[in-house]
């Protein structure tokens, strides 16, 4: 390639001076001027989750014109709905052959629609625009393709054994990744702290306080209460729900007030690992001055009346995301030692794979599951 770059300008002027045919002049312009756009080309890649029309939910896509003006940054391409309880943004390059341009995607996780209100929904978009405010979006993807390139490297260098700790190159390789890693943790709490300022700062620190509070505890009992759900549904149907995201927020709903006390208090007090990209919730509230959140508010509209076909979309959503949160149930069994999953014979629907899986798994998951 950097061969390609040198002879195309030099074949340009050798054949400028010795009066070439034009048409070899402008062939080989053309050729340096494709060579120079290759260099913006990028991997075009798929986000996750369901493409969200703008027809099927006119008003949530209000609110994110509406968060992305205040915020200050360019128009959303996409928005898609995940299976999981997160709520993201990213970029993907979307264009032809040589050229690409960025779309910015909202990933908005199924399980928060059921449990936000608006206003708490529109101080989580406000922190994650934020991050295209700082340029953090694009800071973590040059940051993504070092880590991918120090893991490659350690990936190479695990392959020869014992070897490897007598290869400078290879102690140098875990110096600075471990170097890069801290680094890069500190400057990525810096971007949350300053994002949490901006969200609370426009709809106001106890909205989004609670908002904090509520995606971490929903976060965490996502796995827990959906599996119930799921194994409850399986003893007195025997068939799999048809939408395991209404399930989750009946499951929520059923939960005692102390139950559901218990569940804030370890959401806020949870431990971040000392290399999380994220501070710890306990002193994120602290920094917003709402440590305690008060559990009374006035009454606000739910985020799911945003979203018309909400139903229809989780209906949809519903056997993919069956399968993660049981195969995180089974991974969970091998790990505290129950044994394999018996595999069943003869093909079955889709559907009914996560209620043979949950049955399957059925003795051992009371143990897996805390009260």
């Amino acid at each position: 390639m950097a061969a390609m770059f040198v002879l195309f300008p030099v074949l340009m002027i050798a054949y400028l001076d010795e009066g070439r045919h034009p048409a070899i002049v402008v062939w080989s312009g053309a050729m340096f001027l494709m060579l120079v756009l290759s260099l913006r080309v990028r991997g075009k890649s798929e986000p996750p989750g369901r493409l969200l029309a703008r027809e099927e939910a006119p008003r949530l896509h209000v609110l994110v014109e509406e968060a992305r003006r205040v915020a200050g940054i360019g128009p959303v391409g996409e928005i898609r709905l995940t299976g999981t309880p997160n709520v993201g943004v990213t970029r993907v390059f979307r264009g032809g052959i040589l050229t690409t341009r960025p779309v910015k995607v909202l990933l908005v996780g199924l399980p928060y629609l059921r449990s936000f209100t608006v206003p708490e929904l529109e101080s989580i978009l406000l922190h994650e625009f934020a991050h295209f405010v700082g340029q953090d979006v694009h800071r973590g993807e040059e940051l993504a393709v070092i880590e991918a390139r120090v893991g490659n490297l350690r990936s190479a260098f695990d392959r020869t054994g014992f070897l490897k700790w007598c290869n400078p190159v290879y102690l140098w390789v875990r110096l600075y990744g471990w170097a890069f890693t801290l680094t890069t943790t500190s400057i990525r709490r810096r971007q949350e702290v300053l994002a949490d300022a901006l969200a609370a700062e426009t709809c106001g620190p106890l909205t989004y306080s609670r908002a904090l509070l509520k995606a971490a505890s929903v976060r965490r009992l996502f796995l827990r209460v959906a599996a119930r759900r799921v194994l409850a549904g399986s003893r007195e149907s025997g068939a799999a729900p048809a939408n395991l995201f209404l399930e989750f927020r009946r499951g929520i709903r059923a939960m005692s007030p102390g139950e559901r006390r218990k569940a804030l208090r370890e959401a806020r007090e949870a431990p971040e690992p000392s290399l999380s990209t994220h501070p710890p919730l306990a002193e994120r509230l602290a920094l917003l001055g709402r440590l305690h959140v008060p559990r009374r508010r006035a009454r606000e509209e739910r985020a799911s009346n945003l979203v018309p076909v909400l139903e229809a979309v989780e209906e949809e959503m519903t056997p993919a995301t069956l399968r993660l949160v049981l195969a995180a149930l089974v991974v969970k069994a091998r790990r505290r030692g129950f044994g394999p999953v018996p595999a069943e014979e003869g093909p079955a629907p889709a559907v009914e794979v996560p209620a043979r899986a949950a049955a399957s798994v059925l003795p051992a998951l009371p143990l897996l599951l805390p009260s």
